[in-house]
């Protein structure tokens, strides 16, 4: 579903009982000139640590779509295409929140890996 909201043009209501409290806006288009620092901000590279790719370099919503999260630079990041679509959208990872802009690191969302035995 993330993935599925990460690139596609869907409206969230956040209702309370019978009303709603909140939505998010229909744009699902980064602008031009936010894609464009995104991009020179983080390098034209991914912002993960130790990652040097720069091939299918593409915006990440910091804090998804469906909960709300909104165009802002500071809700961006440049992920390369493994970054964003094997290790978040797939396997579930997460981007540390306290890790900083240009060195950013993958946890699990409960800090370990999944039990593979």
């Amino acid at each position: 579903m993330g993935e599925i909201l990460c690139g596609g043009k869907v409206r969230v209501i956040n209702c309370a009982e019978t009303h709603p409290i909140s939505y998010t806006d229909l744009s699902d288009t980064i602008p031009p000139a936010i894609r464009s620092y995104v991009k020179w901000r983080d390098q034209d590279g991914c912002a993960i640590e130790g990652c040097r790719s720069r091939y299918r370099v593409q915006p990440h919503h910091l804090r998804e779509r469906q909960h709300g999260g909104d165009h802002h630079p500071a809700n961006l990041i440049s992920l390369c295409w493994y970054h964003h679509h094997v290790a978040i959208h797939q396997r579930g990872m997460i981007i540390d929140p306290e890790s900083p802009t240009h060195r950013r690191k993958l946890i699990w969302p409960n800090h370990s890996p999944p039990d593979t035995s």
